[in-house]
């Protein structure tokens, strides 16, 4: 056992005595004396996670996975691996590598007589695999090698490798240096091993090592996970995009995926619209997928706040030369109450249609390929590549997805139901008499009815956008829109009046179900979800819309900062969790009768309470995501932000 206590800022430089020549015997011994430490610490668990989350992921292939355990030993690593496949029904080729024969016969004879594992005995730079390996794996086998040559060693697992290699090794600090002296010497392993393993720990990895050493072979910091499990684990991952990839998304058929692009965008509205523009400003590659064949309207209340006119702005659209009407003020009314407050703004109200249309434009503009009328079916993960079944039988592979659906859920990737979501939406266009459009004008009028609430407003053309949300049970009991329009207006004066001569320009009504209110985007994934996939605030705050835009905005910003799906997730939640709150909280209590009946009194007893709601619900100023100079200057459109 090493008698000096090493310094654990740098790996040592230190011989382990199992590297050195001994007996058959005496190596069969400290073999099994490690094997069993890696029962007792739970040693094959970090690899075999990292398995379950591969498969869940890949599509059934055409043969067998290949697994490839470089530095096997005793071989316990790939036993395991052989009882996980068995029992997921997985197809295995499982082949142990090591260069000491001695390691291979004392494996093989360890080894169940129904075992099919394949053991070869040689130095793993001389090695030719006879067959493409799927995936390279190693466990404790890292540290026995200078840092030039685990270089060396990463880069011979990218060219061999064709899904992905993972490295389970230790991690080098004082505690389980000294707790495996210990531990060693009181249940009595080989010397052999007392002295080596913590000549191991020390000889072992801190994450910058890892970070430093891939670096030296190519692999950027999005390339690799480098992940810590206890006791004294530090391993690193990595998936492999691909070439041409065999899918089995279509069930029970193989798809071929010839086509590839860098960036998939699903969806071509406000988030979908603004991410592309803002990838495709920074050089990237990007192909845009929009269901619709041409503009169309949507289910949204049409109201731009500060936040979201800023960001339409940085992406060369300026909402006033499409029409965009004016907000100064908020009314609120219930039954024959109404209440008004001068809002601590100055908003903007314009359709989806103008805006949608007019953002999807500039994407195009801005290089990315926007193919219309394109609908994704299925989304499935091969490796680090994503599989996009079109409707029609075509798919496509994509290094990365950024999810903007809005609030139509991909098949398979569906959003949590929220914290209120038993809501339905309407949307349809009016057009006012030319009093009530005068009497409506730089006003958004929100009123309240038994389960529900919605918003009036004008856009372009003096159009009047009349959206509400109401409880499903609520509608069932109206029988549908019609009743329910009918009782709304018995309910609320203010709204019968703006509506009394009013012609509908739609022969029905848009409608959408359901909305998950409260959602919020959390947790591990591996799609950048922007827009109403990442996060879906109470309508009545006016945020939908520069929620949606911030989305994109922040996403594009950390995906080239070489920042991950999960850091974007937690910062967005982060930014977002108070304001979406203090909405779902209101939000709930406005539907409520006793809400109903006391919203109207309190805010006239208090009407700077409506213009505390308005502003705890925006996004805090400090988080908006401001284009870098290049990025600003290749923006189309830009002259228009320096005029």
């Amino acid at each position: 056992m090493p008698h000096n206590t090493p310094d654990f800022r740098y790996r040592a430089q230190l011989t382990e005595r199992m590297d050195e020549p001994c007996s058959r015997d005496q190596l069969r011994a400290c073999l099994r004396d490690i094997a069993r430490t890696n029962r007792w610490t739970m040693a094959y668990r970090p690899l075999l996670h990292w398995l379950d989350n591969l498969t869940t992921d890949l599509p059934p292939l055409v043969e067998s996975l290949r697994i490839l355990d470089v530095g096997s030993g005793y071989g316990d690593g790939l036993r395991r691996i052989e009882q996980w496949a068995k029992a997921r029904g997985i197809a295995v080729e499982l082949t142990g590598l090591d260069l000491n024969p001695d390691a291979t016969a004392i494996a093989a004879e360890a080894s169940p007589a129904a075992s099919k594992i394949q053991w070869v005995s040689a130095n793993v730079f001389a090695y030719k695999p006879p067959k493409p390996v799927d995936l390279v794996v190693s466990s404790l086998f890292t540290h026995h090698l200078g840092d030039d040559d685990i270089v060396r060693f990463l880069r011979w697992m990218e060219v061999h490798a064709e899904i992905g290699w993972f490295i389970n090794d230790l991690s080098r600090a004082a505690i389980p240096y000294h707790v495996f002296r210990v531990f060693s010497k009181l249940i009595g392993l080989h010397p052999f091993v007392q002295y080596d393993g913590p000549v191991s720990v020390a000889r072992s990895f801190v994450r910058e090592d890892w970070q430093a050493m891939c670096a030296a072979a190519g692999l950027g910091t999005r390339d690799t996970l480098i992940e810590s499990f206890r006791p004294a684990r530090l391993c690193v991952a990595r998936r492999k995009p691909a070439g041409p990839i065999v899918s089995a998304i279509k069930e029970g058929a193989v798809v071929i995926a010839p086509r590839q692009v860098d960036h998939l965008v699903i969806g071509g509205g406000l988030a979908g619209s603004m991410v592309a523009i803002r990838l495709a400003a920074a050089g990237r590659r990007v192909t845009l997928f929009e269901r619709e064949r041409a503009a169309h309207h949507k289910v949204c209340g049409e109201f731009l706040s500060p936040e979201a006119v800023e960001y339409v702005r940085q992406a060369g659209v300026e909402p006033l030369d499409l029409g965009a009407a004016t907000i100064r003020f908020l009314r609120l009314s219930s039954k024959r109450r109404v209440v008004e407050a001068a809002l601590p703004f100055t908003a903007l109200s314009l359709s989806r249609y103008a805006l949608d249309e007019s953002l999807l434009s500039r994407a195009a503009e801005s290089g990315c390929n926007v193919e219309r009328g394109v609908f994704v079916e299925k989304l499935a993960m091969h490796g680090q590549m994503a599989i996009a079944q079109l409707r029609g039988g075509e798919s496509l592979s994509a290094r990365t997805v950024f999810l903007a659906s809005g609030k139509h859920d991909l098949r398979g990737w569906e959003r949590s139901a929220g914290n209120q979501a038993d809501f339905i939406g309407f949307k349809l266009h009016w057009q006012l008499t030319v009093a009530q459009t005068e009497s409506l004008r730089e006003l958004m009028e929100i009123f309240l009815f038994p389960g529900g609430y919605g918003g009036l407003s004008l856009v372009e053309g003096d159009a009047a956008n009349l959206c509400l949300v109401v409880r499903r049970a609520v509608l069932r009991k109206k029988a549908g829109w019609t009743g329910l329009l009918t009782g709304i207006l018995d309910e609320n004066r203010l709204l019968r009046q703006r509506l009394h001569g009013a012609k509908a320009l739609w022969e029905r009504p848009l409608a959408i179900s359901p909305i998950p209110y409260g959602y919020l985007a959390a947790g591990s994934s591996i799609l950048w979800r922007v827009g109403d996939q990442a996060a879906v605030i109470p309508s009545f705050t006016g945020d939908g819309m520069s929620i949606a835009l911030h989305s994109a905005a922040l996403a594009a910003r950390m995906y080239l900062a070489g920042e991950s799906v999960d850091e974007y997730h937690r910062a967005l939640g982060a930014q977002l969790s108070r304001g979406m709150s203090v909405a779902t909280w209101v939000s709930r209590a406005m539907v409520t009768t006793a809400g109903r009946e006391l919203t109207p009194f309190a805010l006239s007893l208090f009407p700077n309470a409506m213009q505390w709601i308005a502003a705890s619900t925006r996004i805090p100023g400090q988080a908006i995501v401001k284009p870098t100079p290049l990025q600003l200057t290749e923006l189309p459109g830009y002259a228009i932000q320096r005029e």
